[in-house]
C-alpha cells in the first residue's frame, strides 16, 4: 500500500481527498459521500500538492499551476481545470 501524504475535506464533508505517494510521485484520490470518485489524473505526477478546498472544490498544485476539482451533481469529481502536461510526462 503507498503512504498517504495528506487528505482531508471539503466543508461540506461531502467531498473527501486523499494525496498518496507513489515514489517520487503522487496522486490525488477523490471519495464522495464515502465512495470512491475518481482520480484527479490517471497517472501520478510530479511537483502535486493540494493547496485548498472550499465546500465541493479541490485545489491541486501542479508546479506553479493551480487545477481546480469539484463534486458535481451526481457524485462524480470533475476537472475544472487542464492539467498541465509537464506534469504528468514528469
Amino acid at each position: 500500500m503507498n503512504p498517504v501524504i495528506d487528505g482531508g475535506t471539503d466543508l461540506g464533508g461531502r467531498l473527501a481527498w486523499v494525496h498518496v505517494a507513489h515514489g517520487e510521485r503522487s496522486q490525488v484520490r477523490f471519495y464522495a459521500e464515502g465512495e470512491y470518485a475518481g482520480t484527479a489524473t490517471a497517472l501520478p505526477t510530479v511537483d502535486t500538492e493540494v493547496i485548498g478546498v472550499d465546500y465541493d472544490v479541490v485545489y491541486v498544485r501542479y508546479g506553479r499551476d493551480i487545477a481546480r476539482f469539484r463534486l458535481d451533481e451526481s457524485g462524480a469529481v470533475i476537472a475544472l481545470d487542464a492539467v498541465p502536461a509537464s506534469v504528468l510526462a514528469g
